[in-house]
């Protein structure tokens, strides 16, 4: 098996140039691989979101054996 990755996975996003306004955020999961004999439990959070960028953290819980998560993100201007 290969080494799990270190969970939680922070990564912050840096908007160049920053929005004028604090944007609002949309994400998806891209990948997903696991166990196949466990539970897949698996969340995706954004944290705080201003207008220069955002914190995406990719995490498990539980007993879930994750290999890989990955996310795609998009920033909309605010109206």
């Amino acid at each position: 098996h290969p080494i799990q990755p270190p969970w939680p996975v922070k990564e912050y996003i840096k908007f160049d140039p920053p929005f004028e306004r604090t944007p609002a955020i949309t994400v998806g999961m891209t990948l997903l691989d696991s166990e196949y004999n466990t539970n897949v439990r698996a969340i995706i959070d954004t944290n705080n979101i201003t207008r220069h960028g955002f914190e995406l953290v990719i995490r498990k819980f539980n007993n879930t054996k994750q290999w890989g998560l990955r996310a795609s993100w998009m920033a909309c201007p605010a109206r």
